[in-house]
């Protein structure tokens, strides 16, 4: 527990996405306290992830975000 808190935001999205597919702007702050995804996300494709996002639209009402394999 102790060593997961202390992971950086962008390995904790990570590693959220490789597990559970998908990730949300709430799950993300509910979780693990990122207050900014959109950012995050946009570091992690810079880095090499490929990672969608389906729009509101494709979701309902929510942006959510998913790991390419």
């Amino acid at each position: 527990e102790y060593m997961t808190k202390r992971k950086p935001q962008h390995v904790k999205i990570v590693n959220h996405l490789a597990k559970n597919k998908r990730l949300t702007v709430r799950e993300a702050l509910s979780r693990y306290g990122v207050q900014n995804l959109r950012a995050r996300i946009r570091e992690l494709r810079i880095k090499g992830y490929n990672i969608a996002t389906l729009s509101k639209s494709q979701t309902g009402r929510v942006t959510v975000y998913r790991l390419n394999a």
